[in-house]
């Protein structure tokens, strides 16, 4: 049956389409040393898990092959976890140091 909307094909459009790859191929190593042993081809990067601590490693390769390692350690994020950066005082803690300077001071004043 013929209807008035023209047709397309839209395999055409999306055969072209590349969707990229997010997905981390972990490689299990015993540790740091583990993981530089490992080889990284030129111009990529591979993800190494420590088994035996909350660890993983990152090593990137350049495009004549020297590579790089970095470490990161793993921490549970939860709903009580305050995020601290650098050595701040709270609002808080800012607040019960003034109002003990003032308690201070007054008493200070009342002995005189």
């Amino acid at each position: 049956m013929y209807n008035c909307y023209p047709q397309s094909n839209i395999n055409q459009f999306t055969s072209n389409i590349q969707i990229p790859q997010t997905n981390v191929n972990w490689i299990r190593v015993n540790d740091i040393e583990s993981a530089r042993n490992q080889v990284v081809p030129p111009n990529s990067t591979m993800w190494f898990m420590n088994t035996n601590e909350p660890i993983f490693y990152v090593k990137t390769a350049d495009n004549l092959g020297v590579s790089t390692i970095k470490a990161y350690r793993f921490e549970e994020i939860t709903s009580d976890t305050k995020e601290v950066k650098g050595d701040y005082v709270t609002k808080e803690e800012i607040e019960n140091i003034i109002e003990a300077k003032i308690n201070e001071l007054a008493r200070k004043d009342l002995e005189v």
